[in-house]
């Protein structure tokens, strides 16, 4: 993007001379550029952009004096509307920060700075978020998401209990990371920012901004409604089947038409979007996605449970009964007679079984 010094009118990159009064263009520099090199209360240095959300932008930092690298968040401007959102803020992130699981991203600070920038340092995940995942190498197989599904259900269950409620819930909210033993390890993000910036929010009133990522937001939410934690578990329930499905349940260009449709369209099963899953696994997504919080598991224990007792084999899997077949002489020298053999063996070995299961017929004296 290039920008007229004069008019301030910005054109597109390829653009060398601005149309309007001829004045030479300029290389503008976006809002997460000019971050870039500044430090925070003197103590984190900001190195580079690396992603942006709905409530402000991530950047890769050090910690001076420890030399130590973290994750950054400076939350956008627009949102730090009074001394009361600054102070809701800093009372949910320090809530959050005391949360200590192994799937949760550690909080290590949090401060506002001289010019009113609200920001938080936090461990740095060596990894993509699940959102990038999906998009590269689309649907999973059940297995693999089951496995990492339990600990995100594990690291939300720790958060509930502590009263803490996420509300904004996705895909992009999730980083995945490996172990040393290159097991798959999700890492969730940003508790406790959401409530800070509630409708109550002047900032969120006077614009009309949306709450949340309405692609994940349950019928409650989108009505307007207070979130509690089955609300949580219906983001779940979006974000495991955009995981077994490779897209998310509803979506549309318009965002009011994607609440009509979390509001009164019933969800597509999985499976009949290509998905081929077991149907206990099916249904326990589409209980997830339920319009009525009380039509939902009521926990994320409770959804957790009902994962553990989900087979780990696709829809398709059928175990087929292996039958041991002596060959006879020559079977070395002639295969096909063998493969014969051993077709008539199975099918006599299975006939009798069938016969053997049904009662006998009575036998006249």
């Amino acid at each position: 993007m290039r920008q007229c010094s004069k008019c301030e009118r910005r054109f597109a990159a390829g653009e060398t001379v601005c149309p309007h009064d001829g004045t030479i263009l300029s290389d503008t520099v976006s809002f997460e550029e000019q971050a870039v090199g500044k430090t925070l209360d003197g103590k984190y240095r900001i190195d580079g952009f690396l992603k942006r959300g709905g409530m402000g932008a991530v950047y890769r930092g050090t910690h001076l004096m420890l030399n130590k690298p973290v994750a950054i968040k400076l939350i956008k401007p627009e949102l730090v509307s009074s001394t009361d959102v600054v102070q809701r803020f800093l009372r949910e992130a320090r809530a959050a920060a005391h949360l200590n699981h192994s799937n949760i991203v550690t909080v290590h600070d949090l401060g506002q700075t001289a010019d009113g920038t609200l920001y938080i340092a936090m461990e740095l995940v060596d990894g993509s978020s699940l959102k990038e995942l999906i998009v590269s190498e689309g649907a999973w197989e059940p297995k693999r998401t089951v496995r990492l599904f339990k600990g995100i259900c594990s690291a939300l269950a720790l958060a509930h209990r502590e009263g803490i409620v996420h509300r904004d819930l996705k895909p992009q909210n999730i980083m995945v990371s490996r172990d040393s033993e290159g097991n798959e390890i999700p890492k969730l993000l940003d508790f406790g920012i959401a409530k800070t910036f509630e409708p109550t929010s002047p900032a969120l009133t006077s614009t009309g901004m949306v709450l949340g990522t309405p692609h994940y937001m349950s019928a409650e939410q989108a009505k307007g409604q207070p979130a509690d934690q089955r609300s949580d578990l219906y983001a779940l329930g979006v974000i495991l089947y955009e995981m077994l499905v490779g897209r998310v349940p509803f979506d549309d260009a318009s965002i009011p038409q994607i609440l009509i449709k979390h509001l009164s369209e019933p969800p597509e099963p999985p499976n009949a979007r290509g998905a081929n899953i077991p149907t206990d696994l099916e249904a326990v997504v589409l209980r997830c996605l339920e319009k009525e919080p009380d039509d939902r598991y009521q926990s994320a224990e409770e959804l957790m449970s009902a994962l553990g007792v989900v087979p780990d084999t696709a829809a398709q899997d059928v175990v087929v009964p292996t039958i041991a077949v002596t060959p006879g002489p020559g079977a070395a020298t002639k295969p096909f007679e063998a493969v014969e053999a051993t077709r008539a063996t199975r099918e006599a070995t299975m006939a009798g079984a069938a016969a053997a299961a049904l009662p006998p017929f009575p036998v006249s004296p």
